[in-house]
């Protein structure tokens, strides 16, 4: 069964540029402190989208980012992944992030964003990725993760068969069974309905809760899950403190 997903499974590294990223050299095995975020600088050709970010994140710590879009929320997350350069400094646990191994990244990472990817196959290949897991895992990942629609591990899935909620809930078990110590999550359940979004996050919290997550959310009940919350406007911080007074705050921006 696996056998034939890996075609596909190695085109998706390709596409997100995991194979051979031979740059960096430092090893990080796990996540024990904190992020550290210096004079944060992105620019796509003339364009700026992130103007000298200082922020540090804690571990274990609920973070939230909010802003308008175009804010760079996005991002942010981007780079904190290993996915986009950057000029000024992203340090974990003292370590240069652009200097540590990309596949310590990925052990220690997961991003998951709005649209996530599904290949046509079964839910069972979509959800091991080349590494087998007992059923009995797979089973509590997707009940965790709300995949109320799935009935047999063997039932054939692709994008175009699977909503946009029933692709984010497929992705958001994979969640579950990596267990990575820095979860990033870029509007991940925008397609659910409010009550599902809210039982799945609740998952998420209770299952990971020492585990680090940067949550980029489009539901205040979200952001007021958090421990603190950042407001970005134009690739700046502009406000960072408990999640109501930046809601607050956000919605009295002009």
């Amino acid at each position: 069964e696996l056998r034939s997903a890996l075609p596909v499974i190695n085109r998706i590294r390709e596409l997100l540029n995991l194979e051979e990223e031979g740059e960096g050299i430092l090893r990080l095995e796990s996540f024990k402190s904190e992020i550290k975020v210096e004079n944060l600088l992105v620019s796509v050709g003339e364009e700026k989208l992130l103007k000298g970010v200082n922020l540090t994140i804690y571990r274990g710590e609920k973070l939230g980012i909010m802003g308008d879009t175009g804010s760079g929320k996005s991002t942010f997350l981007r780079v904190l992944a290993g996915l986009l350069p950057y000029q000024g400094s992203v340090k974990l646990d003292g370590l240069e992030l652009s200097q540590i191994r990309k596949e310590d990244l990925r052990e220690i990472m997961l991003l998951l964003s709005q649209e996530p990817f599904v290949f046509p196959g079964t839910v069972r290949e979509n959800l091991i990725m080349a590494k087998e897991k007992p059923e009995e895992d797979l089973w509590k990942a997707l009940h965790l993760a709300g995949c109320d629609f799935v009935k047999s591990l063997d039932q054939q899935v692709s994008p175009k068969s699977l909503s946009g909620g029933e692709r984010q809930r497929l992705a958001l078990a994979r969640v579950f069974l990596k267990s990575p110590e820095i979860i990033l999550l870029d509007e991940a359940t925008s397609a659910l309905d409010a009550k599902k979004e809210e039982e799945v996050l609740n998952n998420l919290f209770e299952h990971f809760k020492d585990k680090t997550f940067i949550l980029v959310a489009h539901r205040f009940s979200n952001l007021l899950k958090c421990d603190r919350v950042v407001v970005l406007k134009e690739g700046r911080v502009v406000f960072e403190g408990r999640p109501r007074e930046a809601i607050d705050f956000f919605l009295q921006s002009p």
